[in-house]
């Protein structure tokens, strides 16, 4: 075998992994992705475009709230099932409740 065969069978083997992995991934629940919003109008505005991202934005709270999302605060140190890092709305809704609300 030639030296471009080689490359070429492992380029084919690897993408045939990542076509695997995808299919599992897409199966799965979309990840919480956890954000922090002054006021209701800017979690509005923000929600679609972090919605675009695949994952599924989860309000925690106001500004005052951030630290829980810093290295080390609450949400950062949480981590979904089967390795994921993240947790799936099912995971999130147990560990830290209904998705806050502007009052």
């Amino acid at each position: 075998m030639k030296l471009g065969q080689v490359q070429g069978l492992a380029q084919d083997r690897c993408c045939l992994v990542l076509a695997i992995i995808r299919e599992g991934a897409d199966r799965e629940l979309s990840a919480i992705l956890r954000f922090a919003a002054d006021c209701a109008a800017t979690a509005s505005i923000i929600r679609p475009y972090l919605s675009a991202t695949k994952w599924k934005p989860w309000l925690v709270g106001d500004i005052s709230s951030s630290r829980d999302l810093e290295i080390g605060g609450k949400f950062n140190a949480v981590h979904g099932a089967y390795g994921r890092s993240q947790l799936n709305e099912e995971q999130m809704l147990e560990y830290a409740g209904p998705e806050w609300e502007h009052r």
